[in-house]
């Protein structure tokens, strides 16, 4: 599904879908290392030869990458094992193994229990409106179903695992539903309209203490009142 700059703290996040249903499981990554996938991903070439180039050919010298797999999280770290085309097996971290496997074009495999373990439920309203991509599955799209999620309602509303999930991985993030919320009010005061979407008809006037502690008009011989 990409990779998305998510506010405040503005670390990147990769998001994979789970084809068994409106599940996606997010991989949050450093400034440093998200800006070396993105890179990776979108073409940049270097005058010499880079840290990944140089594991991209060692491991073609292995033959290649044979598979990634997903084999354990703990606190927010996700174990990765990376086996090459003559048998090896590597330790390797979720921001390395992103731009390996894309360069050998194989896909990251995750075990079911820890797919069930990091998988978070997110309506398409949500994914749109939070990362600005369209959450439905698309049509065709082939993947092993990796677990049987029950059917999910298309929004997170009323559903109170739904609702707790999406929050689990904004706060992840660093984000509340405080956050959003002055976000909203931000964007209703600077548009000139109140919680409920309406433009407000009048403005409430001062009292008259208030008018006259703040009477700044001058008199007639040219001095403010006080």
């Amino acid at each position: 599904m990409g990779i998305h700059m998510l506010e405040p703290e503005e670390f990147l996040c990769a998001l994979f879908r789970w084809n068994a249903g409106e599940r996606v499981v997010p991989v949050w990554m450093s400034p440093i290392d998200g800006a070396r996938v993105v890179a990776h991903l979108g073409g940049a070439q270097s005058r010499r030869p880079n840290t990944h180039e140089l594991l991209i050919d060692v491991l073609a010298e292995q033959g290649g990458l044979e598979s990634a797999v997903v084999t354990s999280y703990h606190e927010g770290v996700f174990i990765l094992e990376l086996t090459t085309g003559d048998g090896a097996v590597l330790d390797a971290r979720m921001s390395d193994a992103l731009i390996l496997a894309d360069h050998f074009d194989v896909p990251i495999e995750i075990e079911e229990e820890e797919l069930n373990q990091v998988a978070v439920f997110v309506s398409p309203e949500d994914l749109h409106h939070y990362v600005g991509v369209e959450g439905t599955t698309p049509a065709g799209e082939s993947g092993e179903d990796l677990g049987g999620a029950a059917d999910q309602p298309d929004s997170a509303s009323g559903d109170a695992q739904a609702d707790a999930d999406f929050s689990a991985m904004m706060q992840e993030l660093g984000m509340t539903e405080e956050d959003f919320q002055a976000l909203d009010s931000d964007d209703f005061r600077e548009s000139g309209r109140d919680s409920a979407g309406e433009r407000p008809e009048t403005t409430e006037a001062p009292d008259s203490d208030e008018a006259e502690d703040t009477d700044v008009t001058p008199d007639e011989d040219g001095e403010e009142g006080g």
